[in-house]
């Protein structure tokens, strides 16, 4: 059997009210060289059932003991075949031409090492109801993630990436991280100084489910600890400039000291505070 040209990697996580959904929008594809790798962490509903039910050999269902999304894509990324890969979450959808477009650029140019497009956000089950429409991040990667660019959306769905890069310089997911594991990815690849390419059409975009019990759109204690986890990491493992380290630092801990002070955990929150005033003090009282 030959290998597949793509791999799709899925994580999920009690994702059965869309994977279904998910899944059909890979199928209809133009480019149908692939396999779909969905490595079911753990869930307690009928996600595994619902992907048993759809009928195609290029579906590989990988279960594992509930270990997080961060895991969940490497573990998947170990059992890929292709020379490209995208990872893919749950509840997005593609458009027809998503993968098309993007193997065409890689084949094309072998100095680009990932492709990504815009990022069309819609509400809940309604594909219709869109919310937004932005680039994703590649421009100036380092500026667009550290200091949260709101004109750009940092969402793993919306890269496909060339899998020789990835083993050359031993780029995965950090297992720490869950909600902020995407940015700290984007890091690495930009410390690699990995090439990119842009393009754009209606149907060739990424289609982001905005749900609101999604971890990265509540305010919670696990995001926040969450947030910690990343910036010491990023602090601890070299991956930024030096010349923006002390102001991403400085305007993490603003972001973490707020959000402890929104959850009601005021001592944490003027602690986190304090570190950002001391490490960039003109930078962090311009973000009030």
């Amino acid at each position: 059997m030959n290998k597949p040209l793509i791999s799709i990697i899925i994580p999920c996580f009690n994702a059965e009210l869309y994977i279904k959904e998910t899944l059909e929008s890979i199928l209809i594809q133009t480019e149908q060289d692939f396999e779909i790798i969905v490595i079911n962490d753990g869930s307690s509903d009928n996600t595994v059932s619902i992907i048993e039910e759809i009928k195609d050999d290029r579906i590989k269902l990988i279960n594992q003991s509930n270990s997080g999304v961060s895991i969940a894509r490497n573990n998947g990324l170990e059992q890929s075949s292709a020379n490209y890969i995208v990872f893919f979450d749950a509840d997005d959808l593609m458009t027809p031409k998503f993968l098309s477009d993007r193997v065409e650029v890689l084949q094309k140019n072998n100095e680009v090492s990932f492709v990504y497009s815009d990022v069309i956000s819609f509400k809940g089950f309604n594909r219709n109801d869109k919310l937004s429409q932005v680039r994703g991040a590649g421009n100036n990667l380092e500026e667009e993630i550290l200091f949260y660019d709101s004109s750009v959306s940092t969402c793993p769905s919306n890269y496909m990436l060339r899998k020789s890069d990835l083993s050359k310089y031993s780029i995965s997911f950090n297992p720490n991280l869950s909600s902020h594991a995407d940015r700290y990815f984007l890091l690495e690849l930009n410390k690699c100084k990995l090439r990119s390419k842009y393009i754009n059409t209606s149907d060739n975009c990424l289609l982001y489910r905005v749900l609101d019990n999604s971890m990265s759109h509540q305010l919670s204690i696990g995001l926040a600890n969450d947030a910690e986890l990343y910036y010491k990491e990023l602090e601890q493992n070299s991956i930024v400039s030096n010349s923006l380290l002390k102001k991403a630092l400085s305007k993490g801990y603003y972001i973490i000291g707020a959000t402890y002070f929104k959850l009601g955990m005021k001592v944490k929150a003027i602690q986190y505070l304090i570190k950002g005033f001391t490490l960039a003090p003109r930078y962090f009282m311009k973000l009030f």
